[in-house]
């Protein structure tokens, strides 16, 4: 009698009703937030929706997007009815309530609905461009290193494979070609700074020299001892590089080992000084032209003062040139000395030059750079001083004052007094040092043109060879080749002839070394197994592989190592390319 009513409607309702999920109070919802630049996490509450708030993290500004509140159907109020209710649909007749919804992807796209994320500004999607080339250039980077390392490697055992080359049978009659192979690959050795690599390039210098005793007198084996003296420069150093092992001293270290001797078994160590020293006596010994010895000489005094190292030359003097030499080429390394303004060290050679003419005369040449350098310093020498004078001079006048102007750096003077009326032969000497050591030769080799182009006199004295080849070599450099090729025309020896030719290319390539050069730019003979086949063929096919290899990479040495002629010509391309690659590492 107590119990309540049953509510019949409430119960129905309760039954069919779908039921609301259980909600949480507004004050304890919040929003989760993802910043759209550093991805930081964090919340918001619940009443931020629809307003700019800050990452805590990067500070970035943004707007905490509006949340969408699922609510529990009600069929009585257009929630489609209870969830087990029956659903009839008429045939061809379309309900309202069947339509599909429009897409959120097309309505963010139309800009009816707002996603609720500010655009990423145009600073930061730089700065992420930006990175993503960064990693791209590293990666990038990455693959040349290994690539060129792998290059590098290539070379690397090319050169313990083919520096062997020039020991082989093929070779065996060639001294001139062994030793032009053994002096690139140590050249390429020396420069790799190394004490490994520095090991092998005293060797392989010590087999050149071995080489160049063992071959026939001649002009050209000559001029090739004395490049073996300029390439010897590569092995000196000072500071950091003695204490890594890098490089030898120039001058005898006491106590040290013997990696400064030509032969790396020996056991004092002497520095370049004693592998300069053993060269200049091997050029002695073996007859080389005064002319040679001394242009060489010359061109090491310039190189060594360029290095610091001016008294290297000097104490080599002794062991290349004989007691009546010594005067002459001690005045023209004073001479030099002079020129580089080093004025204290050029009287100091001028004093003891003094010295050996009063002990010792007369000399042989005549020490007319004694007299230029006594001129210039006003000093007086032990014996009389040449004179000046006008209209034809003598042999020693001539060479005298254009040593002297040419010191000066009065190029106009010297030119003058080196075209004066006298011999071809005395003319050609004096003109060929003006085109040595001028800074602009022009005059001076369209002079000496002239003079060989003049009608030649029955009684006439035949010109000097080694100041023809000074002669061709300029003209080339300064890309003269009729006179280059007349002045090489005029030298006697064939063997001479064939390197002048191809030294005149290769001061070419040097003062143009941009230019990828033809094959057909250095000839070969048609027999490359009989005496037409000179070293001056072979340093010439050297050089044109060296500026080729700098201008491409260290895969052109294998090009040539494969097509050109084997054995005799293919090994010059393959060390002279190699050669060229590291130029361009170094220069």
């Amino acid at each position: 009698p107590n119990a309540r009513p049953i509510d019949a409607e409430t119960m129905a309702m309760a039954v069919l009703a779908d039921a609301p999920a259980d909600e949480v109070p507004v004050e304890s919802r919040t929003v989760a937030m993802t910043c759209v630049i550093c991805e930081h996490k964090w919340t918001e509450p619940w009443d931020m929706q629809g307003k700019n708030v800050l990452c805590p993290d990067c500070k970035h500004r943004q707007k905490v997007p509006e949340q969408k509140v699922a609510k529990a159907a009600d069929w009585r109020t257009g929630g489609g009815g209870p969830s087990m209710a029956k659903k009839e649909t008429l045939e061809n007749v379309t309900s309202a309530r069947d339509t599909s919804m429009v897409s959120g992807e097309t309505l963010l796209k139309t800009g009816v609905i707002d996603d609720g994320v500010e655009p990423v500004p145009l600073k930061v999607k730089l700065q992420r461009a930006a990175i993503v080339l960064l990693l791209l250039a590293a990666m990038a980077g990455t693959w040349m290193y290994f690539s060129n390392r792998s290059r590098q490697n290539v070379a690397l055992v090319d050169f313990e494979k083919n520096s062997a080359v020039a020991d082989s049978e093929d070779f065996q009659s060639l001294p001139l070609h062994r030793a032009l192979l053994h002096m690139g690959y140590g050249e390429y050795a020396a420069r790799q700074n190394d004490p490994k690599m520095l090991d092998k390039a005293v060797d392989l210098y010590a087999k050149a020299l071995d080489s160049l005793n063992g071959a026939p007198r001649g002009s050209d084996r000559d001029a090739l001892m004395g490049e073996l003296a300029i390439q010897l420069l590569n092995l000196g150093g000072t500071g950091q590089d003695l204490l890594d092992g890098n490089k030898i001293p120039w001058v005898p270290e006491i106590g040290s080992g013997g990696r400064a001797t030509i032969r790396p078994d020996a056991t004092a160590a002497g520095g370049v000084l004693r592998l300069l020293q053993r060269v200049f006596t091997a050029m002695l010994q073996k007859g080389a032209d005064f002319e040679i010895r001394a242009a060489t000489a010359r061109r090491l005094a310039r190189e060594l003062i360029a290095r610091g190292q001016p008294n290297v030359i000097l104490q080599c003097m002794n062991s290349g040139f004989s007691k009546e030499e010594e005067p002459e080429i001690h005045a023209q390394i004073g001479l030099e000395l002079f020129r580089a303004g080093l004025i204290p060290e050029a009287t100091a050679v001028a004093n003891n030059v003094a010295l050996m003419l009063a002990n010792n005369p007369p000399t042989n040449p005549p020490p007319t750079s004694a007299h230029a350098l006594w001129h210039l310093l006003d000093m007086k020498g032990p014996i009389p001083n040449v004179g000046e004078t006008s209209g034809a001079p003598s042999d020693d006048a001539r060479q005298t004052f254009t040593a002297q102007h040419l010191a000066k750096k009065d190029a106009a003077a010297a030119l003058e007094m080196a075209s004066r009326p006298g011999t071809a032969d005395s003319r050609i000497r004096a003109l060929a040092l003006g085109a040595e050591i001028a800074a602009s030769p022009e005059p001076f080799v369209e002079a000496a043109d002239k003079v060989i182009s003049e009608p030649k006199a029955p009684s006439a004295p035949l010109i000097q060879q080694a100041p023809l080849l000074m002669l061709a070599s300029v003209a080339g450099r300064i890309g003269d080749k009729a006179k280059s090729d007349r002045f090489i025309n005029a030298i006697g020896d064939p063997a001479l002839r064939a390197y002048a030719t191809a030294e005149a290319l290769h001061q070419k390539l040097q003062a143009r070394k941009t230019e990828i050069v033809s094959d057909s730019d250095a000839v070969l003979p048609a027999d490359l197994s009989g005496k037409d086949y000179m070293l001056g063929h072979a340093w010439g096919r050297f050089h044109l592989a060296r500026v080729n290899g700098f201008n491409t990479d260290v895969t052109k040495s294998k090009e040539y190592a494969d097509n050109w002629p084997k054995p005799l010509v293919a090994p010059f391309g393959a060390i002279g390319a190699m050669l060229g690659v590291q130029d361009k590492q170094t220069k």
